[in-house]
């Protein structure tokens, strides 16, 4: 049995699922307008969940999973467009269909002073311009300008929509990884290796809107450990337990056991990689229930390992 001392070291490392997409915008035709500038674009969001790393935060370690929700603001609905009177004069004023043509029945409310014209506009989130294009015009089409005193309900964000953009805004964790001994390794000595921050849990991310939603949810797996020294030995890593003083040198099955010194490599350092696997589940409200693909968290730790006579087993 051996025992020994030392400091643990961490080092950080985030994945990122995707990346948020930039807002674009689509124009409706004919009757259509375009965004006025007003709307709210800002996808909402349940603040900072523990164990979750935003994009441009600074890297944490998980604490045991967590979730968020996303409401994001509709991509396609009525805006408030020209009272009675100015609709009016608009219509007086319009020659040429360059600009969206008077809406049919104008001239029962040329002088209303209550209540407003209200004129379909999309504005995406996310998605395939194509397809976007196409559900702009139709929406253009099937929701003609309409009078009202309040803005008519948009409708949901279709499920299609939701999938990609909870895909987009869903963080893992960060995988922060120690190591004893620390700073510096010994050929023939197992070199300890586990998560730092406690178990990892579930993560998921919903997108909702309406009565349709999506949501994935990542279940973090095993760890695994590769090594730059073809000869090490590695553990499996069905448990990583953290290290302590006093404990027996093989209480661990998540270790490396290097066999050659690193003098003469790169750095003068063997690399140690430490992989998480974790299971990407979407489900949706049309049921779908599908398993994602999901590379695995990679961390490497570099170490140097010198060869110390001594502890040659």
């Amino acid at each position: 049995m051996t025992r020994r001392r030392g400091l643990a070291i961490a080092i950080a490392t985030v994945v990122i699922l995707g990346t948020p997409n930039a807002w674009a915008q689509v124009e409706p035709p004919s009757n259509g307008g375009i965004n006025d500038g007003n709307l709210d674009t800002t996808a909402g969001q349940s603040g900072n969940t523990p164990g979750v790393t935003p994009v441009g935060s600074p890297n944490t370690p998980s604490n045991g999973g967590g979730s968020t929700v996303f409401t994001p603001p509709p991509e396609c609905r009525y805006i408030r467009w020209l009272t009675g009177p100015a609709m009016a004069a608009y219509a007086a004023a319009f020659v040429v269909p360059m600009y969206p043509a008077p809406p049919t029945g104008w001239e029962a409310h040329a002088t209303d002073l209550e209540g407003s014209w209200y004129r379909p506009n999309c504005v995406f989130t996310s998605g395939i311009p194509d397809r976007l294009t196409e559900r702009a015009e139709a929406f253009a089409r099937d929701n003609p300008p309409v009078w009202g005193s309040t803005e008519p309900p948009p409708p949901p964000i279709p499920v299609v929509d939701l999938v990609e953009i909870v895909q987009d805004r869903q963080r893992l964790p960060s995988l922060v990884v120690s190591t004893n001994p620390t700073g510096q390794s010994v050929v023939g000595l197992r070199t300890w290796v586990w998560p730092t921050g406690g178990d990892f849990g579930a993560v998921t991310s919903r997108a909702q809107s309406g009565p349709n939603w999506a949501q994935v949810t990542a279940t973090p797996g095993q760890l695994s450990l590769t090594s730059t020294d073809p000869g090490a030995e590695v553990g499996g890593c069905a448990t990583a337990p953290a290290w302590s003083a006093g404990a027996d040198d093989e209480a661990s099955d998540c270790y490396v056991s290097f066999r050659r010194s690193s003098a003469g490599r790169p750095g003068d350092t063997h690399t140690v990689n430490v992989s998480m696997t974790w299971q990407v589940r979407l489900t949706t409200s049309d049921g779908r229930n599908e398993l994602l693909e999901s590379p695995p968290v990679v961390t490497p730790v570099p170490l140097p390992v010198a060869q110390v006579q001594s502890v040659l087993r």
